[in-house]
């Protein structure tokens, strides 16, 4: 989504209990009525894909409303959309969101980052960058981790693999998480014998593990289909077997899958099949090495009709 579109539906679930107008939602934005009812199409149109629509009624304005919340929950997990997120505070969490992009690149995906390549990915200046990498200093402060930098190597986290792990399930998927899908799975009645979280700390240690360079919402979407799994098991779905070559087989990746479905089989009680491994395998190599990388877009769509076949 654009980022006028991604405004716009921001405000629309900060209202979601009540109408709001053109003339309102030009005025929070700074944009014409007529701009406002350009996007406010495209909108529609998107979300309506995603588990909700837009209630339009002359003279009251807009309203949202959601009708599949686990879908529309994925679907602004995906656009970096916080449910909650009021737009006076828009600033605040691109701060956040800058933080946690420099979290993943040197945690989760272990590299080191220099300051001149960010400041053009980030669109930034080097103040800016440095007050992010100081509340970052301080963030990791706690967990005796700490950032280090050298000429020509960038910069680094150090600091015990235990910290490490300690601090990523803390900002990454604790409860001060700004985390939209994991609220509604944790908050919500759609897996009721299912501990998200437990399976996030299995996929994480297993990864850690063997070194795999994995993002935070690649890991939720893991979790989420492991999820997802369990309940077309339980009710008797059958799991598709999926074209899966040999030779994979002995890659890294293999194992780790099969160690997460392993644990998965004695933390649940439930048989996963050996497709449920191929699966975890094809995603865990596409995602944890750059050279095989896969569209995000692919992912995200098949998580998408899953949903919509369970909702």
């Amino acid at each position: 989504m654009k980022q006028i579109e991604k405004a716009l539906l921001g405000l629309l679930i900060n209202y979601q209990k009540k109408y709001i107008t053109s003339h309102e939602l030009a005025s929070e934005l700074s944009l014409s009525d007529r701009t406002i009812r350009k996007y406010m199409v495209d909108v529609k149109e998107k979300i309506e894909k995603n588990g909700a629509k837009i209630i339009a009624k002359q003279g009251q304005g807009y309203q949202l409303a959601i009708l599949k919340p686990l879908a529309f929950a994925f679907f602004l997990k995906h656009q970096n959309i916080a449910a909650d997120q009021g737009m006076s505070e828009m600033e605040f969490f691109e701060t956040e969101d800058r933080q946690k992009y420099l979290l993943n690149k040197l945690l989760l995906e272990d590299e080191a980052i220099f300051m001149d390549e960010l400041e053009s990915e980030l669109f930034i200046s080097r103040s800016s960058l440095s007050n992010d990498l100081n509340e970052i200093k301080a963030k990791i402060e706690p967990y005796a981790l700490k950032i280090c930098s050298k000429p020509r190597q960038g910069m680094w986290i150090e600091g015990s693999e235990q910290n490490k792990r300690h601090f990523i399930m803390d900002t990454f998927f604790g409860d001060q998480a700004a985390n939209s899908l994991k609220d509604y799975l944790v908050n919500s009645h759609f897996f009721n014998e299912f501990n998200f979280e437990e399976v996030l700390i299995i996929i994480l240690d297993e990864i850690r593990e063997a070194n795999l360079k994995v993002s935070d919402f690649i890991m939720q979407n893991l979790a989420l289909h492991l999820a997802l799994t369990i309940k077309r098991i339980n009710e008797g779905f059958p799991i598709e077997a999926l074209d899966f070559s040999e030779e994979l087989v002995d890659r890294r990746e293999y194992q780790v899958a099969k160690k997460i479905v392993q644990r998965m089989n004695r933390v649940t009680k439930v048989p996963f099949p050996e497709a449920e491994i191929h699966y975890l395998t094809l995603h865990l190599v596409a995602k944890s090495n750059p050279i095989e990388k896969i569209n995000d877009e692919l992912l995200y769509e098949e998580l998408a009709r899953v949903i919509e076949q369970l909702a």
